[in-house]
């Protein structure tokens, strides 16, 4: 009825319960929910993320919009122990870990994709102070 709150999807790890810590960080900003995991495969485990989107498989139904798992081949500094710290405002997901931070925007890989624009490591490149440990991004601003 009015006012009263239910269940409208359920968002799944799109590799399977593997033990992959899907859901170790969300955010979620109108119809975009960002949900932090790992990628493992035969090298080890990656952090990885999933942004999922309202109306990306139809009409009010929930559905993957961009995984990154290929994202950890090429960012060799992060830690494969480290987690996704995420944020999302509007067209921009940022994405944090403990020494860097890498910036998504949505139509950077044609119309509707995701593509990374920018991304920043930690200056003193020490893992212990945490750089990209928590995040925020509202009206353009990194925080």
């Amino acid at each position: 009825g009015a006012d009263a709150w239910g269940l409208s999807a359920t968002l799944n790890d799109p590799y399977g319960p593997t033990y992959d810590s899907f859901g170790s960080s969300v955010a979620v900003n109108g119809d975009t929910v960002v949900v932090a995991g790992y990628l493992e495969n035969e090298q080890g485990n990656f952090p990885s993320f999933y942004i999922y989107e309202r109306n990306v498989v139809g009409t009010g139904n929930w559905g993957l919009a961009y995984s990154n798992v290929n994202y950890a081949a090429y960012t060799a500094s992060i830690d494969a122990e480290s987690h996704y710290q995420l944020a999302v405002y509007g067209n921009t997901v940022v994405a944090g870990v403990y020494n860097g931070v890498t910036i998504f925007d949505r139509n950077e890989n044609g119309s509707q994709g995701w593509g990374a624009t920018t991304s920043f490591s930690d200056p003193q490149a020490n893992a212990q102070d945490c750089y990209g440990c928590t995040v925020l991004v509202e009206s353009g601003q990194l925080i």
